[in-house]
């Protein structure tokens, strides 16, 4: 939860309005109730997760990183 208050700040003390924020990971474990708590705080801080990026086909990963820029929220 620090790295996502972390995150929140430095894009708003260094970007505003022009920071676009993301945290890639690996995997998460879904049936864990701090999971669900973590993707729902990252969703109300407007941070944009990126979940199993090793199983992710190139064409996952070329939209998902097209999402940060085109305003499409979350990538999934």
């Amino acid at each position: 939860m620090d790295e996502l208050y972390k995150l929140d700040t430095v894009a708003e003390r260094f970007g505003g309005s022009y920071a676009k924020k993301v945290v890639v990971a690996t995997a998460l474990n879904k049936n864990n109730s701090f999971t669900k708590y973590f993707e729902q705080r990252a969703h109300d801080m407007d941070i944009t997760l990126v979940d199993d990026i090793l199983e992710a086909t190139d064409k996952a990963l070329e939209r998902a990183v097209g999402s940060f820029w085109s305003g499409g929220g979350n990538p999934k």
